[in-house]
C-alpha cells in the first residue's frame, strides 16, 4: 500500500488515481498529522509526501515516523514542487528513498521509480506441501526434470519468489533446501 500525504487536492488525487490504475493499494492524508496516523495504523509500504504543508510538514513527519519503532523502517520519497537543492539535502539526511521533482517527473516515472523501491525488498517464501505433491504437481507444470525439487532427508524444499517487475507481474523463482 502506498500513503500519498500532500495538502493540494488535485496532486494527491492525481497521484491515487495513477497508482491505482497500475494495481496498487492507495491511502491519503492532507498533512503530516494525518499522514503518521495512518502510517501508524497501516504500516505503508512507501510513503510518498509532499514538504509544505499545514499543521506538519513532509520533514516534521519524516523525523515523527523515525523516531518511532513501528514506522521508523517505511520508505519515504519526497515529492517537491519547488526541487530547492536545501530541501533535496535535509530529504537526504532523513533518510529519503528518492527526491522528485514534480515538473521535471511525469507521473508514469513516479510509478516506475517507486515501483523499483517496492521490487527491492519484494521476496516471498513459498513451502509447497510435500505430503500433497505439490511439488511434483509444480515441476511437472515448469517442465523440469524428476527429482531437482527433491531435498535431502530432514530438509524442506521452499520457493524464494521475488518481484523483478511489478507492473509487469515478473519475478524470479530460487528453490532451496533448508
Amino acid at each position: 500500500m502506498i500513503l500519498i500525504v500532500d495538502d493540494d487536492t488535485e496532486t494527491r488525487t492525481m497521484y491515487a488515481e495513477i497508482f491505482r490504475k497500475y494495481g496498487f493499494r492507495v491511502q491519503t492524508a492532507i498533512d503530516g498529522l494525518e499522514g503518521m496516523a495512518i502510517a501508524t495504523k497501516h504500516h505503508p509500504d512507501v510513503i510518498f509526501t509532499g514538504i509544505v504543508m499545514p499543521r506538519m510538514d513532509g520533514f516534521c513527519m519524516m523525523d515523527a515516523l523515525r523516531e518511532n519503532e513501528a514506522t521508523k523502517d517505511i520508505p519515504i520519497v519526497i515529492n517537491s514542487h519547488l526541487g530547492r537543492s536545501d530541501d533535496r539535502q535535509k530529504a537526504k539526511t532523513r533518510g529519503a528513498k528518492d527526491f522528485i521533482v514534480r515538473e521535471l517527473v511525469q507521473p508514469s516515472e513516479v510509478v516506475d521509480r517507486i515501483s523499483a523501491l517496492l521490487d527491492a525488498d519484494e521476496c516471498y517464501i513459498i513451502e509447497p506441501d510435500m505430503y500433497a505433491h505439490d511439488a511434483e504437481r509444480l515441476a511437472r507444470a515448469l517442465q523440469m526434470e524428476d527429482g531437482l525439487l527433491q531435498c535431502p532427508q530432514g530438509q524442506k524444499m521452499v520457493m524464494r519468489v521475488k518481484i523483478t517487475n511489478f507492473k509487469k507481474r515478473e519475478g524470479q523463482v530460487t528453490f532451496v533446501c533448508k
